[in-house]
């Protein structure tokens, strides 16, 4: 039975014929085969890739990441971004004004016409004082002649104290170039009793004597 069967495989593995013969004791060279390695992923992805071919090389190494370039000017890195401007020196804190709350304006002292008459005008302003009242005299001259030899008198009732100071000027410069002033001080002794004053002005025009008289009854009170 045992040597049927090594017959058998001797004529399977050594090419048949030659009977029953016996069984050549020396070995039979042997053939190394080589075997490939079994394909890896990175192979069957170069062969993908790289239209297939022979060879199993491995993959170059990727490129180094770079920063996406959102303005689409290529792969070029982005420029450094600019430096910071330096900072600003602390501005030392504004003193703010108290609010002041508005006040009154103080009124003009009251005006009053008292004499108008061939371009000679007077006006008078009232100011009140611990004495009394000055009235201020102001006389124009709008004629195209100076008004020369200006003199000013007044008169006020027996309850009205009056001082008379002297005039700025005895000349009136014609077309209201200038002016001429006197103060009068007055005082009322009787408060409920009217403050009047009678006015008489003299002067000399273009050679002759002028004189006029005026009354001023309507005093404001101050």
């Amino acid at each position: 039975g045992g040597s049927s069967s090594l017959l058998d495989l001797n004529d399977i593995f050594g090419g048949g014929g030659g009977g029953g013969g016996p069984l050549d004791a020396t070995p039979a060279p042997t053939m190394t085969t080589t075997t490939p390695p079994p394909a890896t992923d990175v192979d069957l992805l170069s062969d993908i890739f790289a239209g297939g071919g022979g060879g199993g090389a491995p993959p170059a190494a990727p490129p180094p990441p770079m920063t996406p370039d959102i303005f689409g000017g290529g792969g070029a890195p982005p420029a450094a971004p600019p430096p910071p401007p330096p900072p600003m020196a602390p501005m030392a804190p504004m003193a703010m004004a108290p609010a002041v709350p508005p006040m009154a304006r103080a009124a003009p002292p009251p005006q009053i016409s008292a004499f108008e008459k061939d371009g000679l005008k007077i006006t008078m302003d009232l100011t009140k004082d611990n004495a009394g009242i000055d009235v201020l005299c102001t006389f124009t001259n709008s004629t195209p002649k100076d008004m020369e030899r200006l003199i000013f008198q007044a008169a006020v009732p027996k309850y009205v104290t009056m001082e008379m100071k002297p005039a700025s000027g005895s000349l009136v410069p014609a077309n209201s170039a200038s002016t001429v002033t006197q103060l009068v001080k007055v005082s009322n002794t009787v408060p409920g009793k009217p403050l009047m004053m009678r006015l008489k002005i003299r002067y000399v025009v273009g050679g002759r004597q002028i004189e006029e008289q005026a009354q001023v009854s309507s005093f404001p009170t101050l």
